[in-house]
C-alpha cells in the first residue's frame, strides 16, 4: 500500500518548469480561452485556434477531447470532438449535452436533458436520450430513456450505472446497470430506494462509486433529510451493491445531506461531514460507519475526494482559500496544504500529487504539487479565467 507523507505547508509559487519532476511525464493539462485551446505536456505549451469559448473534457488517456461551446443561454445544441493535435475533428449534433462521460479513448456517452426553471416540481425535461458516440468516425447511436438520470462509467469501461431520482414522495428512485460489453443496451435494475425530497431544487440523484473489488457503494439519505437542521439530521444508509442485483445494508451514519458520503477506492474507509451541536465535523469511518477519526470544520463548505491510494482522502475546503486536508490509513486527519492570498481550486490528483488553479485579483495560475513537497510548481499564468481539464496518467 502506498502512503503519502504529510506536512503542514504554506505553498510558494515557483515558475520553474526546467526542473520539473520526472513524474510529470504523465501530466497533460488542457485549457481554453476565447478562440483558443492550449495543451501543456512535458513542459511545453501548444495552442490550437478555435472560434468561441469551449469547455474541454479529456478522454481517459488524453488521446482525444470533447469541446462543449459556452453560449449565453447555457444550452448548446451541438459540440465537437478531436484529437489533441487538432486532427480528426467532428461536429456532433446532440442538443443539451449536459453530461458527457468517456468510456474509452474512442467512445463517449452523452446524457442530454434540459434543465427546467428553478423551483419546478419536475426538475428536467423528461424527453431524455442516451447517446453513444464513436469519436473516430462521428457515428451516433441513440436510445430512449424513461426518466431523467445521471450516469457513471466504471474505470475499465465495462459497466455503466444510471441513477434515477424518482419523484418525491410517490415514485421510488432506481439504480440500474448497463453492460457496455454488449451492443444491446438493456438497463437492469439493481436497487430501488424511497425518493428523496430536495425541496424546490433538482431531485436527489445518488452518486454510485465503483470499488476496486468489483462491487458498488451508494449512500441513501432519509427521504425528508433536506428539512432537518444540524444535529437533527436523520441517518444516511450505506449500501453495498453488486452487478447481479444483490444489495446489503452495511450501516448508517449521520451525514450532512448536501455533502454526501465518499468511499475510498478500496472501500475500506468512508468520509463525510457530520453536523453536531458543536459545529460540523469532517469524519473518517469504517465501511460500516464506525468513526475512526474526526476534525471540526470552521464554517465549512467543500468537497471530499477519494485519492488514488488505498484508504486515503483529500478534503478541499472552498472557503478557506482552497485549503486541502488529507487522511491516510494509520495517519491522522490533518491540514496538508494551503495558499495565502489566492483561492486555490483542486483540478486533478494522482498517487504523485495534485494539480491546482490559484485565482487572485490580478491573475490565474495553474500549477502542480507533489505529496511531501512544499512547493507548487507553476505551469502557466494567465489573465483570463480558463476552462480546464487535467489528466495525470500513472507511468
Amino acid at each position: 500500500m502506498k502512503k503519502i507523507y504529510l506536512l503542514c505547508l504554506v505553498l510558494i509559487w515557483i515558475p520553474s518548469l526546467s526542473v520539473a519532476h520526472a513524474n510529470t511525464d504523465g501530466l497533460i493539462i488542457v485549457w481554453t480561452q476565447t478562440d483558443a485551446l492550449y495543451i501543456w505536456r512535458n513542459g511545453e505549451t501548444h495552442d490550437i485556434e478555435l472560434s468561441g469559448t469551449f469547455k474541454p473534457i479529456l478522454s481517459p488517456n488524453a488521446e482525444r477531447l470533447v469541446l462543449i461551446p459556452i453560449n449565453d443561454d447555457g444550452m448548446p445544441t451541438s459540440f465537437m470532438t478531436m484529437r489533441l493535435d487538432g486532427s480528426d475533428r467532428y461536429a456532433i449534433d446532440i442538443p443539451y449535452p449536459n453530461q458527457i462521460v468517456w468510456q474509452s479513448d474512442t467512445v463517449f456517452w452523452v446524457n442530454n436533458y434540459r434543465r427546467l426553471p428553478e423551483g419546478s416540481m419536475t426538475p428536467f425535461d423528461l424527453n431524455n436520450r442516451l447517446y453513444r458516440v464513436d469519436a473516430q468516425t462521428g457515428t451516433i447511436d441513440e436510445w430512449e430513456v424513461d426518466d431523467a438520470f445521471i450516469m457513471t462509467i466504471s474505470p475499465d469501461g465495462a459497466h455503466m450505472i444510471i441513477a434515477q431520482a424518482g419523484q418525491y414522495p410517490q415514485i421510488a428512485g432506481v439504480i440500474e446497470h448497463i453492460s457496455l460489453i454488449d451492443d444491446d443496451i438493456q438497463p437492469v435494475e439493481l436497487f430501488r430506494f424511497p425518493s428523496v425530497s430536495f425541496a424546490s431544487h433538482i431531485g436527489y440523484y445518488p452518486v454510485v462509486q465503483f470499488i476496486a473489488d468489483g462491487t458498488l457503494r451508494v449512500a441513501i439519505p432519509a427521504p425528508d433529510a433536506v428539512y432537518a437542521v444540524g444535529a437533527d439530521t436523520p441517518p444516511t444508509q450505506l449500501w453495498r451493491l453488486t452487478y447481479d442485483g444483490q444489495h446489503t445494508l452495511l450501516g448508517e451514519v449521520q451525514a450532512q445531506f448536501y455533502a454526501g458520503v465518499v468511499w475510498s477506492v478500496d472501500g475500506e474507509r468512508l468520509s463525510y461531514i457530520m453536523p453536531t451541536t458543536e459545529g460540523d465535523m469532517l469524519v473518517i469511518a469504517s465501511p460500516t460507519g464506525e468513526i475512526i477519526d474526526h476534525q471540526r470544520l470552521d464554517n465549512p463548505f467543500g468537497f471530499i475526494i477519494p485519492a488514488p491510494m488505498s484508504a486515503t482522502f483529500l478534503y478541499w475546503d472552498v472557503r478557506q482559500n482552497g485549503r486541502l486536508m488529507t487522511y491516510a490509513d494509520d495517519m491522522p486527519l490533518q491540514e496538508w496544504l494551503s495558499v495565502e492570498g489566492c483561492r486555490m481550486t483542486l483540478t486533478s490528483m494522482s498517487s504523485y500529487g495534485v494539480t491546482v488553479m490559484c485565482n487572485s485579483d490580478s491573475d490565474m495560475r495553474i500549477g502542480y504539487a507533489f505529496f511531501g513537497d512544499k512547493t507548487i510548481y507553476e505551469i502557466v499564468k494567465i489573465s483570463e479565467f480558463p476552462l480546464i481539464d487535467v489528466k495525470w496518467l500513472e507511468k
